[in-house]
């Protein structure tokens, strides 16, 4: 979960009538940490390395939200 971000693509009325756009685990925080655990794990495959960090890594992009509706 990243956050609290800004969401630029979702603005919403808070329980008092105010607009936000602070929320957590924004779509955008999730495509752009998708990208970076997808490059991590690209560049780790040229470097032949296999070690915990690259599990770790495997692990938390298969946990990401990804884009949702709502």
């Amino acid at each position: 979960m990243s956050g609290p971000s800004t969401s630029p693509e979702n603005r919403f009325r808070t329980p008092d009538g105010k607009t936000s756009n602070l929320s957590m685990g924004c779509a955008m925080d999730q495509q752009i940490i998708w990208d970076l655990f997808t490059n991590c794990l690209a560049a780790a495959e040229v470097l032949s390395m296999d070690d915990e960090f690259v599990g770790r890594v495997k692990d938390a992009r298969s946990r990401l939200a990804g884009p949702q509706i709502g």
